[in-house]
């Protein structure tokens, strides 16, 4: 049985794979895996911005090359893509355009039985869905029909849901969260937690229940279908400035920090990475040097060259993120905020001083 596998590049995409390849490997021919979700928009709330920063630009353009290139780690909680292609011998190949006839061609010439989409982040035309005998299976992270399109955990979490939900179920034609619906799994909210917890949590528990209804799929088996109710339905696209504004006056926050810093941990128990604090800009010290107010109350001095620093615009009175780099000091040892603590400091930005204050 053959069965290629659709993904985003993505962090959400990487944990689900983690959990995945384990039971499905045998089966997994190819993993094709597109680099975005729709288009880029400049404009998007400074929340989104956040998100998209937590879940792609930070593990694709830091936290993945790290790792991928130090020496590997005996059993970490999850591997990067690269690690997982090489450690289950499946390859991954970028894939943004699946509806040109060179990628339906290469899709015709592996002869797929089924094919799984999991945040993949284009659409199929109807001439891919026709392409594997068994079908297309898509798991989307909202309960279908009611929260179809994007980001729907946000819309639960906003409606006052008690559990968020993931909906297995066919693509049948190239419209949007339609087809027939295999099963649900879920995760009850916990509104302590934030939006980016809630996504990166649902795919944990929903992978042995997808597993479960792909492999009797391929084993043929034919689930009972439930037909969608067009009279529920909704359809969402990303929420608005003003969305997330009610969001967040209603005590929810898009990302928390600490909560990521804590995640990513799972990805190496002996890499040191740093931390992460939000904070607003209060004062620019030079083109390179920013000073600013951390939610916890400290005032935090960090250098574009030094710290990664993400915001729309390092203006005063803006909202940042800082990833604290980790730097080695003379003696090859990694710094951490304990020096600073304890003013055993160096390296981290142009001033000789600790840059907690």
């Amino acid at each position: 049985m053959r069965l290629l596998y659709f993904t985003n590049r993505d962090l959400a995409s990487n944990v689900m794979l983690n959990h995945l390849l384990p039971l499905l490997h045998p089966y997994i021919q190819h993993i094709f895996i597109s680099d975005k979700v729709g288009k880029a928009n400049s404009a998007a709330p400074q929340a989104l911005q956040d998100l998209k920063f937590f879940e792609q630009i930070l593990p694709n353009e830091f936290l993945f090359p790290q790792l991928d290139a130090q020496a590997k780690e005996q059993k970490p909680e999850y591997q990067t893509f690269e690690a997982l292609s090489q450690q289950y011998a499946i390859p991954i190949t970028s894939l943004n355009d699946v509806k040109s006839e060179e990628s339906l061609n290469l899709i015709r010439s592996l002869q797929p039985d089924l094919v799984l989409s999991i945040r993949y982040g284009r659409i199929f035309g109807d001439a891919f869905v026709q392409i594997p005998r068994l079908g297309v299976v898509n798991f989307h992270s909202g309960r279908l029909p009611n929260y179809r399109g994007v980001l729907a955990i946000f819309r639960a979490l906003k409606n006052g849901d008690k559990a968020i939900h993931g909906t297995l179920h066919y693509i049948d034609d190239k419209t949007i969260d339609t087809g027939g619906i295999i099963g649900f799994s879920h995760l009850p909210v916990n509104p302590d937690r934030s939006l980016l917890w809630h996504i990166l949590h649902l795919y944990p528990v929903s992978a042995a229940y997808v597993a479960d209804q792909v492999l009797s799929i391929l084993q043929g088996e034919k689930p009972n279908i439930l037909a969608q109710d067009e009279a529920e339905s909704a359809y969402f696209s990303f929420p608005s400035t003003e969305e997330i504004a009610e969001f967040e006056a209603a005590g929810w926050k898009v990302v928390d920090a600490t909560e990521y810093a804590e995640f990513i941990r799972g990805y190496s128990k002996n890499m040191n990475y740093g931390s992460i604090v939000e904070g607003v800009v209060t004062q620019k010290r030079s083109n390179l040097l920013y000073e600013i107010h951390c939610l916890d109350g400290r005032t935090l001095v960090a250098s574009l060259g030094k710290s990664l620093i993400f915001g729309a615009k390092l203006s005063i009175g803006a909202k940042v993120f800082v990833q604290l780099l980790p730097r080695p000091n003379n003696d090859g040892r990694i710094l951490t905020e304990t020096d600073f603590k304890s003013n055993n400091w160096q390296g981290w930005t142009d001033e000789h001083e600790p840059n907690f204050k």
